[in-house]
């Protein structure tokens, strides 16, 4: 029986259905890969067969889409030799064809972005390449480089080159620096984007990249050693070259351009005229990646002012949230970098009593370390005599505290050390030393490293001003008075720039602040007065930068501008920039160099970190699921 359905001229009803057949018939092509059904092609590498369809492949890869087309040799045969891949790599990307995950870790990255690139895999290939950048270092940068640049891997090659620029200094004393070509190592030397902490790692890579292969590259020496900004050495430094450089002895061009700036530097010397500059002969200073860490505090037991950091070529702040609640932001505290670490070693603190509503000073002596990355203040030491108003110096990995007063408020000339360098493990590496006792109690003082020695200046003794220098000399263990001088004050910033000291702001015996400013040779011994800055300063933070002096902070009128001190011109000059939180009262700090990617760190990490790795350099992992699925 027949039955006639007649519907109206417009359709008014539909149904639209949405199957997951479509998802789901790769996973059963999988399946039957893995079962040998309705497969047309073997895949062999390394001598290893494996089964797949033309159908999948010439779908998902555009380089078998295009192997397999009528007229190339290998759409007729049913076995295919894949001579660039290896049987695991390839088993792994074969995979990935069929259920659209796969999985990059640090020991198949290289060879997945090797493949994935022959393949024509983009998306995979570009995730390849964010696994090694997370796993660039000192020792495999170069190798990563040239893997980037042999693949068009823009992103790793910038990163790589910009790891390469950020850690110059620890990089060039890789294996794989050595092992450059004359051509890249000139090109890396006359990179604008170079950063180094002093022009002596330009000489020292230089030389140590002619002595790996001396009797081939000696020739190259000169060319080489054009790219080193003598003017920036000091003197001491290029006296030493001439001296004991054989090297520099046996090259004649080298040597004449390190006497001739010698001369104009001793010649400035023996003149004492600041306002000469060595302009004719003045090299720019290279980047620098150095972040300025500053603390300021307040004797208030409620009002904590977070540190900050300053970002000198940006001339960017920015607040430095610690996530540790136990984190003190402490009167008096001093901080120094070693190693990428920020150690605080603390100094007085009101305490509350909430009962009684009083306050009282305290000491602890703790010492806190502080990280970049973390931004978390761990508990590390304990200084064997709490104090306050002491200062704290690196001399190479030991980490000295000076002076200062105890609970009794009574000056004090001890001094305390530790070696940073030691291993922490089970409480070992972590109990202060008792150093030999400086010749003057003193507090508020100014210590600054020079060369190998400590200086310490000025200071109160608890009865008047000190007017001493001391230095301290490790290889013998012992300190010495070299200098004195009428205008030396206490509560002064100090810092070390070219081989003199510079001394800024401080107070006389009334505790008035002042804008006075000087430089003490201490080869000469000689002191120089300096023109007074615009603001008014005690316990300022005063650090070098690329060939200036930048004074911060401080108690006085300056209400947080910071200011510039020009040799060349022999200026101050006030910049647009204030202190970020800033409050008028003490304030102390270090330099710490800027992790390679911190920038990038900063901005990605939110979203990167969860999907890219999970232990930088160890287990990095990046899992990669395409939208097929």
């Amino acid at each position: 029986m027949e039955v006639d359905l007649k519907f109206p001229t417009l359709l008014k009803y539909a149904k639209t259905i949405q199957s997951d057949h479509a998802q789901n018939a790769l996973k059963t092509m999988d399946t039957m890969r893995r079962e040998g059904r309705f497969t047309d092609v073997i895949l062999e590498a390394e001598g290893q067969q494996f089964s797949a369809h033309k159908a999948v492949l010439c779908s998902c890869s555009p380089y078998f889409d295009r192997m397999f087309q009528p007229g190339f040799v290998e759409q007729e045969n049913k076995t295919v030799q894949l001579k660039d891949f290896d049987s695991t790599t390839l088993s792994t990307l074969l995979d990935f064809l069929y259920n659209s995950r796969i999985t990059i870790t640090e020991e198949n990255a290289q060879d997945i972005l090797i493949g994935a690139n022959l393949l024509l895999l983009q998306k995979v290939k570009d995730a390849a390449a964010e696994v090694l950048i997370k796993l660039i270092d000192d020792y495999n940068v170069f190798s990563i480089r040239t893997l980037a640049n042999m693949f068009v891997c823009a992103e790793l090659e910038l990163r790589a080159n910009k790891y390469i620029n950020d850690r110059f200094e620890f990089v060039s004393q890789s294996e794989d620096f050595k092992k450059l070509s004359l051509k890249d190592v000139m090109k890396l030397l006359n990179s604008q984007d170079l950063i180094v902490s002093s022009e002596e790692s330009i000489f020292t890579s230089v030389e140590r990249w002619i002595l790996h292969d001396k009797e081939n590259r000696l020739s190259s020496f000169d060319e080489l050693t054009s790219t080193v900004r003598y003017s920036l050495l000091s003197e001491q430094y290029l006296d030493n070259l001439i001296k004991n450089n054989q090297l520099v002895i046996n090259s004649k061009r080298c040597r004449q351009n390190i006497e001739d700036v010698l001369n104009v530097k001793r010649g400035l010397k023996e003149s004492g005229d600041l306002s000469v500059s060595l302009q004719p002969m003045t090299q720019q200073y290279r980047r620098s990646n150095q972040l300025l860490f500053l603390q300021g505090t307040s004797t208030s037991t409620w009002f904590k002012i977070p540190p900050v950091l300053y970002d000198f070529e940006k001339s960017a702040w920015c607040t430095f949230k610690v996530t540790d609640p136990e984190a003190k932001h402490r009167e008096d505290s001093t901080f120094v970098a070693h190693a990428g670490t920020i150690y605080c070693i603390e100094g007085q603190y009101q305490r509350y009593d909430e009962e009684s509503g009083s306050t009282s000073i305290e000491l602890s002596g703790q010492v806190y370390t502080l990280t970049l990355e973390t931004r978390k203040m761990e508990k590390h030491s304990r200084l064997g005599i709490p104090r306050k108003r002491h200062q704290s110096v690196l001399l190479g990995d030991v980490c000295y505290v000076l002076g200062g007063s105890g609970s009794s408020s009574m000056p004090t000339n001890s001094v305390e050390y530790l070696d940073l360098s030691l291993p922490v493990e089970e409480g070992v590496g972590r109990e202060w030393k008792q150093g030999p006792s400086m010749l003057t109690k003193r507090v508020s003082h100014m210590a600054v490293e020079l060369n190998g020695s400590i200086y310490i200046i000025g200071g109160w003794d608890g009865q008047g001003m000190v007017k001493t220098v001391e230095k301290f000399s490790p290889n013998t263990n012992s300190w010495e008075t070299i200098s004195e001088y009428a205008d030396i004050r206490m509560k002064s910033g100090i810092a070390v720039m070219d081989g003199k000291i510079y001394l800024v702001g401080g107070c006389v015996q009334t505790l008035e602040t002042c804008y006075k400013a000087e430089m003490f040779d201490p080869e000469s011994l000689q002191w120089k007065q300096l023109p007074e800055t615009h603001f008014a300063r005690s316990n300022p933070v005063l650090t070098p930068y690329r060939g200036k002096l930048y004074v911060f902070g401080g108690e006085g009128n300056s209400y947080g501008q910071v200011e510039c001190y020009d040799p060349a011109t022999n200026k101050w000059a006030v910049l647009s920039t204030t202190v970020k939180h800033f409050v008028n009262g003490f304030y102390s700090g270090c330099l710490i160099e800027k992790p390679w990617d911190f920038d990038v760190t900063i901005k990605d990490m939110p979203a990167f970190t969860d999907k890219v790795l999970s232990d930088v350099g160890l287990e990095a992992v990046r899992t990669w699921q395409t939208m097929w699925s």
